[in-house]
Parts: C-alpha cells; sequence; structure tokens
C-alpha cells in the first residue's frame, strides 16, 4: 500500500559516504516494506536508517515523512506528530517550501485525529498558503481537501453531546460544518478543472455528508448521486455500495421511503457481492425500518429476521438486541402477538446476558392498557423483568390528551374521528373569513408579564432559524408567533386549514390556535387544559425531576438546590406519577419549584443506568469540563420521550378492526384471513401470482367459508367442485 500521497519519495541517488550509502539503503527497505502494508517492519528499517545517519537533510527529511505516516497508520499519533514535526523543522531550514507543505498537511492531518483542531487547522492553512504561492494545483487541492476534513471533524466533535438529528445542531457546530462545505466546494471546482475524477468522487461524497448533517438532504442527495456516477465511472463498487446507502440515508430524512428502500437494497447487493457481512447486516437493518415506515411489515419482518442472523454470525450482541426489538414491533403490527412477546423477552435477555442494561425506561401512550396498577402493560413487563422501572410518558400523547380535554369542555361532540366536524366546516368556510379579523387575543396576553413573552419569542424565533424538516412544525411556530401578536411585519402568512392526516396532536394545534385567532378568549379552555396538564405530571417525581441538571434552560440557582436535596431522607412518595392534592392545586403547586421534588430517591437514575454520580460533589462551575459530568449529560440526552410509531401503528390496527367489526372473536378470524392471505401472496408481481394461482379459488373459498361462519358475510359461498380447506379448527388457534 502508498503510505501517504504526501510522502516524501528517497532519492536514490549517490551518498557522499558510506554511512550515506547505508542510511538510504535501509530507507528505501522500509519505504518498499511500507507500500507492501508491513508498516511495523518498515518503521524499523527507517529507524535503523536513522541511526546510521545521513548528511543529505533531504534524505533525512523524506525519512522522517514516511516515518510520520508510517506510525499514523499503526495509530501512533503522538509518533506520528513527534516526526512529522520534525519532518517540518527540517524542511524549513532547508528553505524547501514544498517541503514544508507537505510536512504541514500531514502534520494537520495527525493533529485531526488527535482532537487538536485549532492547531490542525493553522497547519493545513499554511499547506494551502504555500501550495498558492507555489501555484501547485495538485498541492492546492490536496489542502483544500485537508481542510474541509478538519472542520467536518471539528462539527462532529463538538456536537457528540447529545443525539442530536440532522440539521439539528448547535450554533458553534453547524458554522464548523459550513465551513467544511466551502473548503469542499472549493476542492470539487478545483479537481474538476483537472479533471482528477477520483478527487471528484471523494469531494462528493464528504459534502454529501456534510449537507445531510447541516439537514440540507437535497443537497445531499444531489452531491451523493454523483458520487455515485463517479464511483460506477471508475468500477469502485466500494464507493458505490457507501453512495447508495447515504443516498437512502438522506431520502428518508425527506420522507421519500420507497427511493431510500431502492437505494438501501442496491447496498444490500453490493454487500453481498463485496463479502462484507457487516455491512450486509446495516443495510438489512436499514431496510426494515424502512418498511416499517411504509407500513409494510411482512417485508419489514423479512429484512429483521436476516439482520438477526447476520448479528449472529458477527457475534453483534447490539445488533442482536435490535434486531429483536425491531422483530417484537414487528410482529405487533402484524397482530403476530405470541411472537411479539417472545422477540421482546429475546431482546431483554440478550441485553441482560451482554450487558446492555437499556430495559430501564419505558416510553409509552397514557392508556388504561399501559399504565393499569393491575392490569397494565407496564406492571406485566415490571413483573417479566423482576425490577421497578422509570416512566416516560410520551409527551405528545400528553398534549393530545390536553387538546382532548378542552375539546370536551368546549364541543358536545367529541370524536376520536381525525375528520373533525368542527375543523371540517372552519376548512370548508375558510374562503369567507375576513384576513382583517385575524388578531392576536390581547386579554389572554394579558396574563403574561413582559419576560414571559420575551422569552416565548426568543425560543420561536431560535426554533425558526434551525432547518425544520416538516412543514407542519414551521407553521406552528409562526401561529404561535402571531398569537403572541409579534408579527409587527406581517411577515407570516395564515395557510388555509389543511389535511388531518398527519400527528393528531400537531393538526389539532394547528387548527386550534388558527381558530382562537379569530374569537375572544374563554376561560372555560384555560381552566380545562391547566386541569389535563395537572392529570399528567408524570414527570415531577424524583428519578425524572432529576433529568433538569442536565437542562441548559434550567438555572444555576435551581441546580445547586437539586444538588443539596439529592442528600434529603425521608422523600415525598410520588411512586410512578406525581398526582397533585386538592390543597396543592389550589396553592401549594404552583409555589413549588423542580428542586422540590428531588430526593435522595432521584440516584436511582444514576444507578439503573451503572454510571458515575460523583459529579455533584464537585463545584457547579467545574461542571462544564468535568468529564463525569459530560459522560452523564450525553447519556441522559439520548433518552427519548416520545412514543409517536407505536401510537400510530395502534390507532392505525384500531381504524382497520372498527371499520369491519367490533366482535372479538370476528376480529380473530379476520386477522387470520389476512396473515394467511399475505403468506400465500408476499408481493403482487406477475411472477407470483402465476406461481400460485392454482390455490386462489381454495383460499378464496378458504375465506368466505370462514366470514360466513362467524356471520360476518350473510350469503353462504357457493364454489361449485372445489375443495376446501378443513375450517374444524379449535377457535383457540385464532
Amino acid at each position: 500500500m502508498s503510505v501517504s500521497a504526501s510522502a516524501e519519495n528517497l532519492s536514490t541517488e549517490t551518498q557522499s559516504c558510506d554511512g550515506g550509502s547505508m542510511c538510504l539503503e535501509l530507507a528505501l527497505e522500509g519505504e518498499r516494506l511500507c507500500k507492501s502494508g508491513d508498516c511495523r517492519a518498515g518503521v524499523a528499517f527507517f529507524q535503523a536508517a536513522i541511526r546510521a545517519g545521513t548528511d543529505d537533510m533531504r534524505t533525512l527529511s523524506a525519512i522522517y515523512s514516511q516515518l510520520g505516516n508510517a506510525y499514523f497508520y499503526l495509530c501512533d499519533y503522538s509518533r506520528a506528530m513527534q516526526y512529522h514535526k520534525l519532518d517540518l523543522s527540517v524542511a524549513r531550514k532547508m528553505g524547501d517550501l514544498m517541503g514544508e507543505a507537505k510536512a504541514s498537511g500531514n502534520l494537520g492531518n495527525t493533529l485531526k485525529v488527535m482532537g487538536k483542531f485549532e492547531e490542525a487547522i493553522k497547519c493545513c492553512k499554511r499547506h494551502l498558503e504555500i501550495s498558492r504561492e507555489l501555484q501547485d494545483e495538485l498541492s492546492e487541492a490536496r489542502a483544500l481537501y485537508n481542510l474541509g476534513n478538519v472542520y467536518h471533524a471539528q462539527g462532529k466533535h463538538l456536537g457528540r453531546v447529545g443525539q442530536n438529528d440532522p440539521g439539528h445542531f448547535p450554533q458553534e457546530v453547524r458554522e464548523c460544518l459550513q465551513q467544511a462545505v466551502l473548503y469542499y466546494e472549493e476542492n470539487l471546482e478545483l479537481t474538476r478543472r483537472l479533471g482528477d475524477r477520483q478527487a471528484v468522487g471523494r469531494a462528493c461524497g464528504n459534502l454529501g455528508n456534510t449537507c445531510y448533517l447541516l439537514g440540507d438532504f437535497v443537497r445531499a442527495i444531489r452531491y451523493h448521486t454523483e458520487r455515485l456516477q463517479v464511483a460506477r465511472e471508475l468500477g469502485d463498487k466500494a464507493a458505490e455500495r457507501r453512495a447508495n446507502s447515504n443516498l437512502g440515508n438522506s431520502h428518508i430524512f425527506l420522507g421519500q421511503f420507497e427511493n431510500a428502500a431502492e437505494h438501501y437494497k442496491r447496498t444490500l447487493a453490493l454487500a453481498e457481492e463485496l463479502g462484507d457481512l457487516g455491512v450486509e447486516a446495516q443495510a438489512c437493518y436499514s431496510l426494515g425500518n424502512t418498511y416499517t415506515l411504509l407500513r409494510e411489515y411482512r417485508a419489514a419482518e423479512e429484512y429483521h429476521s436476516r439482520h438477526l442472523a447476520a448479528a449472529r454470525a458477527l457475534n453483534d450482541p447490539v445488533g442482536e438486541g435490535r434486531a429483536a426489538w425491531a422483530l417484537g414491533n414487528a410482529h405487533a403490527a402484524l397482530g403476530n402477538h405470541e411472537k411479539a412477546l417472545y422477540y421482546a423477552t429475546e431482546h431483554y435477555n440478550i441485553s441482560k446476558q451482554s450487558g446492555i442494561s437499556k430495559d430501564q425506561i419505558f416510553c409509552y401512550d397514557i392508556i388504561a392498557s399501559n399504565t393499569g396498577h393491575i392490569n397494565g402493560a407496564c406492571v406485566f413487563l415490571e413483573q417479566k423483568f423482576n425490577r421497578v422501572v422509570l416512566i416516560f410518558a410520551c409527551r405528545h400523547h400528553i398534549y393530545e390528551l390536553v387538546l382532548k380535554g378542552v375539546f370536551e369542555a368546549k364541543i358536545s361532540q367529541v370524536t376520536n374521528n381525525s375528520d373533525i366536524p368542527l375543523f371540517k366546516k372552519f376548512r370548508d368556510n375558510w374562503k369567507n373569513i375576513d384576513p382583517k379579523k385575524i388578531q392576536s387575543p390581547s386579554e389572554m396576553l394579558s396574563h403574561l408579564n413582559v419576560s414571559e413573552n420575551e422569552k416565548l419569542l426568543e425560543f420561536y424565533r431560535t426554533e425558526l432559524t434551525k432547518e425544520i424538516v416538516r412543514n407542519n412544525y414551521r407553521e406552528l411556530i409562526e401561529l404561535s408567533i402571531i398569537f403572541l401578536g409579534r408579527d409587527t411585519e406581517k411577515k407570516y402568512k395564515i395557510q388555509p386549514p389543511g389535511a388531518m392526516h398527519q400527528a393528531r396532536w400537531m393538526a389539532r394545534a394547528i387548527y386550534s390556535l388558527k381558530m382562537s385567532l379569530l374569537e375572544a378568549v374563554d376561560k372555560t379552555i384555560s381552566k380545562a387544559a391547566l386541569q389535563k396538564f395537572c392529570q399528567h405530571l408524570w414527570y415531577l417525581v424524583d428519578e425524572g425531576a432529576v433529568l433538569s441538571l442536565f437542562d441548559d434552560n434550567v438555572d444555576q440557582e435551581t441546580k445547586i438546590k437539586i444538588v443539596k436535596n439529592l442528600s434529603k431522607e425521608n422523600p415525598p412518595v410520588y411512586n410512578k406519577q406525581y398526582i397533585p392534592s386538592k390543597e396543592d392545586l389550589c396553592s401549594l403547586l404552583y409555589e413549588k419549584d423542580i428542586n422540590d421534588f428531588i430526593s435522595n430517591k432521584s440516584k436511582t437514575l444514576f444507578h439503573r443506568f451503572k454510571i458515575d454520580d460523583s459529579f455533584p460533589n464537585d463545584c457547579f462551575s467545574s461542571w462544564p469540563s468535568n468529564t463525569s459530568f459530560l459522560r452523564v449529560k450525553e447519556q441522559m440526552m439520548t433518552l427519548r420521550a416520545v412514543n409517536d410509531t407505536a401510537e400510530r401503528a395502534v390507532k392505525l390496527m384500531q381504524d382497520f378492526h372498527e371499520k369491519i367489526t367490533v366482535e372479538e372473536e370476528q376480529k380473530q378470524v379476520l386477522l387470520r384471513c389476512v396473515q394467511e392471505h399475505g403468506l400465500i401472496y408476499p408481493d403482487c408481481k406477475k411472477k407470483t401470482l402465476k406461481k400460485i394461482y392454482k390455490n386462489w379459488v381454495r383460499v378464496h373459498k378458504y375465506a368466505l367459508e370462514k366470514l360466513y361462519f362467524f356471520g360476518i358475510i350473510k350469503n353462504e359461498p357457493k364454489l361449485d367442485g372445489v375443495a376446501s380447506f378443513n375450517y374444524g379448527v379449535p377457535m383457540a388457534t385464532f
């Protein structure tokens, strides 16, 4: 292998003395060994060459450069940095500008890997400066590429705390990534002019990845598509596989799931062709998740099963756990509850055996079947796992319950159907509404002091500066600004009422805000909303409240009080949910602060995840640089408190059931018929239909007989001359 594109080649010119000749011979052998891939043996020969000594500074510079690159590939970055610095020193002593440029570039790459980004940037900029001074476009292209890599790595390093989705990184991270884009684009323009197709492909790939992190998925797709074209042109299967995988990821965030599936399938085929089982497993997992988003659960189950088999072959317990959990969800969506429970138990056993203790928190919708004290799913799972778990009530479901409470207070005919009559009437009459009547509800805003109003406005405007993938989120924020009466410049237009098929709490919130802008404030609504919020204070318990230590919006004084209360004995008993008493609702609740819900029991959260809880003993001002605190914060920021996917899957099944029958036995028969049909017809391809057409009539008769037997259809099916399946099976099997 070639050690580095920037390494000095050793000259074979005759040395002036025997020592120099011996040095050169040893160095040439070291170079040969490194190029063949044996860097460790190469290092030994380079070290011997240095001991032999030479008066030729150029040879010495080349040896230092090669040694630095060899140590880099051996991941000994401290020694790599040491020898690249020696190379740089020799080049400067000789007045060799090109040598200085190459040494600066190599040193910059090494410092980047060591996390010393500011020093790396200085070295890479010096490389770029010299290259432009010497008008060496090849060296300039390399310097631009290295600078892009440093800023890209720095952005990813700064964004490592927390689990941020693409486009939702802090401003300092975005600035680094945007700087990386500028250098990558300059590099791309230059390499295109030089006709270096391989370098063009690399630049496009890095630009696609950086735009993806910035949330600019359209540009990411454009660059990854060009990367794919270059890879195919050069016959680079590995690069083609990476490009397809990256294209799939970008299409996912744009909601283009069919396109994503096609790219993931191509990724899988290339991984199989290359014999890369690890990538094959990853592609199967991505395909399973994509088909789940498409609600094609049978295909999702197939790919998650392949992922599970691959993870087992790789001896990857984390992959096994993910596959088992995904298979449980897929089977639950298909109505295969026994298999769903089996895979959920498998996930638990795998996590337990491998020391991955993730089943410490349940995040679910707040419905009786989940929260029931006797027969609730939470109680059952706690018994199964033999431990108490922490409850994370789905925040989106809480919002929906609040909106439902408001509807019940004001609307006589409340419906769970997405097509709410009042909203439908509002939508149909939108064309008759006078925009001049749209105004901020001054009576409600009079209860907000200036500070609260400004905080809300600052929050909304900050969110608008971020990349927002879904338009309904942007619309809700803009409506909130109009509601506060702060759209003085009339920048935001109120859109006509749209569809209700998206996330229900979001759609209802948007409709409600639009309607409230056309009428006076109703105190009944405020009372109903407040009452419903008080019924769902799930996070005001010992373990949940301590999470505020990692919230940047909580002030220093409150956090100091929280730390003080961590040693408090005899904590108040709130169990899994804080339910305010009448006295609390009258006054006490409004006088409480978050620290009032903290006790020594709050430390249980840290013990669940087996993490260091020593940071509260240190001075508060040292936390931002405290390794223990940063590690805990990183772990806590990955926790999610929404359960939208499961909610939509359950709603889909409920709607399907209610439209056909309300009888439980009939539901089970229908599900069995659907399952049988799906097994026989896994897809709608002509090849499949031709292959199994001969069985269709028998299956059809079997289904009709079942439906007739249980009274779902009234007329007895008659398909003369066709043998029937035996349906004399005990009801317990359905």
